[in-house]
């Protein structure tokens, strides 16, 4: 028995040769699709970097104000604490709990 072909190869040939173009078209499409968005990720990315940069930044700052804060707040309550400070009078020399100062008027 003999099986009777259809088409000739040229069209077979033909066919192939147009599914193989109509594939890597759309696998160019697919690619350029790709690196778009590969693109739009990359600049996601960098805003993102910045952004966390700038709050970074801004923490940082805030941590270095806040612990000038608590210096001032520890010297002051040292100063508030020593004798003589609650009231306002000043410290005789050679009292306390360590060397001070004394500054005397001339008049």
């Amino acid at each position: 028995m003999m099986l009777l072909r259809l088409t000739n190869p040229h069209q077979e040939m033909e066919q192939a040769r147009a599914i193989s173009v109509a594939a890597g078209s759309a696998l160019q499409d697919q690619l350029r699709l790709a690196q778009q968005a590969e693109q739009q990720l990359q600049q996601a990315l960098e805003t993102a970097r910045r952004d966390f940069t700038s709050e970074l930044d801004k923490l940082r700052a805030d941590g270095a104000l806040a612990q000038e804060r608590l210096k001032a707040a520890e010297t002051r309550s040292a100063v508030e604490n020593r004798p003589g400070a609650a009231s306002g009078r000043p410290l005789a020399e050679g009292t306390g709990p360590g060397p001070l100062t004394v500054i005397r008027s001339r008049a």
